[in-house]
């Protein structure tokens, strides 16, 4: 866990805050203290509630969430670990005190309610949930001046010194502020020597970055972190609802409370930080939670979960560290989708972001029963790739790409290999590009293939991992889950046949996918035609069940040269058994005209952060050609990778 100071306090709370808002409504107690426990073990010690909640607010749960929280803190004896927040709820509440009101009197009654519900004497951070007077928070716009203020916020400061003075509050902060209304607290801080806000708690999110205007300029220069709320913008950043909305979701449940996060617009965002999310092998709420947390003027992350693995997955958002291109494509997509461009010189500044993976494992490998020792640079790369916007929805892409031999041992001398090089235009229309680049049929296999790189490579059986020069390719944006790619592949006047002269029959080359994606479920279909001399059908599954993952691929192969043909069988399951270690296997099976050949892999990753783990691995393998000659290789092995 990553923690930060909170602004003007001793405290060093957890980038990632536990919101509670659905204690009591969606999460039944065992549920909640379930969670409790959770965050706490790995880490987060920053936990946000309110005296309104459960949410949606009504009378018969107000209170709810507080109460179930002090049940389980009165079986703690480590309440000096915790830091608890909540807050004292603005005007319009009947059921609370008679209408709520920001005045001296609410204040401490609303606290002393609270510290009897949580079950302690103190509250490390107190804020005020919304201001008294009439202004825009909760996404309101139209704003319209008014004198009537209500309740001072002198008043409402005041009070809120008082508590601090008196012991039973810690710290206090505000919460759906304005400029104007932080400036302001500030500013009689200062004048009348009443206590400084140390928080402000407002929405940040991929599809709500108000903060940013005004706010996020008051956070650093006046030292006063932002909690963000609605990270997810109520699920939709999860991806979830891209499709359907689940009547028992909170959305389906609550959308009308929320209905700035539920327009056609919101959706629109979502896909399209969906595709940026999958273009990097990030999950959309990985991807939407490190924005968040990347920011300088974030203190903390608030978020929220109804189940263990939406919560297991929101904390290990501190482990992402996010480009600069992906931050820099999020900022212009968002800049785009709102028409807000004006506001940025550098909405099409280029980008660049250079990458790598390091890759090294030491192996005992026996071949027909000779046994030597390798250490192995398993593909280990080094790349830069970037993109400049040259127009509405329109940039140029491009990337260069080498395989780098760490240890040269297996490389014969050559340090550096052409990997994935090429350059591209990409539209609202899809995208095309050209250079060396691996064939579509190729990229459909990635979803199965557990030992890549390693001996148990999928290339070491089967043929159609092909990585070609001279390469047209077109991909289609994403249609109702449905993606596709098609190739052409120039052979330039190619003898491949040998005979002196160029092939017209086999001479230019055609590879295309048509993919299926949709949650858990991923199917395709690829094929060649007169690729490396070849031409072949593979089909693609996955599907991913709670921790496990299953796939499986058939192919057809026929050789254009020598007229053999090939068809066989892929398969591999993972099984996630935490949520740093996976245990996988996958097999395999060939028969074709001139060999038949088999193989098995076994093993094993434990990550030690988003970026690094160790592996190990055994893999086995036999070829039988077609005169009876058999050649039997395996190979055990352990390695450690880290990418950048």
């Amino acid at each position: 866990m990553k923690y930060k100071k909170l602004s003007n306090t001793d405290l060093n709370v957890s980038l990632i805050c536990l919101g509670t808002m659905t204690y009591g409504e969606q999460n039944n107690e065992r549920e909640a203290h379930e969670q409790l426990d959770y965050s706490l073990s790995e880490g987060v010690n920053f936990i946000d509630t309110a005296e309104m909640y459960a949410i949606p607010p009504k009378e018969e749960t107000q209170g709810r969430t507080e109460e179930i929280i002090g049940t389980w803190l009165s079986t703690r004896s480590d309440r000096e670990k915790i830091i608890l927040a909540t807050k004292v709820a603005g005007p319009g509440m009947e059921y609370l005190r008679g209408g709520s009101r920001l005045d001296k009197k609410s204040i401490f009654q609303a606290i002393d309610s609270s510290l009897k519900r949580l079950k302690t004497d103190y509250i490390d951070l107190y804020q005020v949930h919304w201001p008294e007077r009439k202004s825009n928070y909760f996404g309101r716009l139209g704003y319209q001046y008014t004198e009537d203020m209500g309740v001072p916020i002198e008043e409402t400061l005041e009070a809120m010194s008082e508590l601090v003075k008196s012991g039973k509050a810690r710290n206090i902060g505000i919460s759906n502020e304005t400029p104007w209304g932080t400036k302001k607290y500030l500013e009689l801080a200062k004048e009348k020597g009443f206590e400084k806000i140390v928080s402000i708690q407002n929405p940040y999110s991929l599809l709500n970055r108000i903060y940013e205007v005004g706010l996020a300029e008051i956070s650093q220069h006046e030292n006063v972190g932002l909690l963000a709320y609605s990270p997810l913008g109520f699920g939709q950043l999860t991806g979830k609802y891209i499709d359907k909305t689940d009547e028992l979701s909170r959305l389906g449940l609550y959308g009308d409370w929320f209905t700035r996060y539920s327009n056609e617009r919101c959706l629109n965002a979502v896909k399209q930080y969906a595709e940026i999310a999958k273009n990097h092998d990030l999950s959309l709420t990985h991807l939407s939670l490190a924005f968040v947390n990347m920011q300088p003027f974030v203190t903390s992350n608030i978020i929220g979960a109804t189940t263990m693995e939406q919560l297991k997955e929101n904390i290990e958002s501190v482990d992402i560290n996010l480009s600069e291109e992906i931050m820099n494509k999020s900022v212009s997509l968002f800049l785009t989708l709102t028409g807000l461009s004006f506001l940025t010189f550098d909405a099409f500044a280029e980008t660049a972001d250079i990458y790598g993976k390091a890759n090294l494992s030491i192996t005992n490998s026996d071949d027909n029963g000779a046994s030597q020792w390798n250490l192995n640079s398993n593909a280990s790369r080094l790349g830069i790739k970037g993109s400049n916007g040259i127009g509405d929805n329109l940039e140029v892409i491009y990337q260069v790409e080498y395989e780098i031999c760490i240890d040269d041992g297996d490389c014969k001398g050559q340090s550096f290999k052409q990997r994935n090089s090429f350059v591209g235009i990409k539209s609202q229309y899809g995208t095309l590009f050209t250079g060396k680049h691996d064939t579509p049929a190729k990229l459909v296999q990635k979803k199965i293939d557990l030992f890549n790189d390693l001996e148990g490579d999928i290339k070491n059986t089967f043929e159609g991992e092909n990585r070609v020069s001279n390469i047209v390719i077109y991909r289609t944006p994403n249609l109702s889950n449905f993606t596709s790619m098609v190739a052409f592949v120039p052979g330039e006047g190619s003898d491949l046949t040998g005979d002196g002269s160029a092939d017209s029959s086999i001479n230019d080359g055609i590879s295309y996918s048509i993919n299926y994606e949709k949650d858990d479920l991923y199917l395709s279909i690829s094929g060649d035609k007169d690729i490396d001399k070849k031409d072949l059908t593979r089909l693609v599954s996955q599907y991913k069940i709670g921790k496990f993952q299953i796939g499986l691929m058939y192919q057809d192969t026929d050789d254009n040269v020598d007229l053999n043909n090939e068809t066989g069988y892929f398969g591999s399951l993972s099984y996630k058994s935490s949520s740093k270690t996976t245990i996988k296997v996958q097999f395999g099976s060939l028969n074709g005209d001139t060999r038949d050949e088999d193989t098995f892999s076994i093993g094993a990753d434990h990550k030690f952060a988003k970026n690094t783990k160790v592996f190990a691995f055994y893999t086995q393998n036999e070829d039988t050609m077609s005169d009876s000659e058999k050649d039997e290789f395996s190979s055990l092995g352990v390695g450690l990778e880290h990418k950048f």
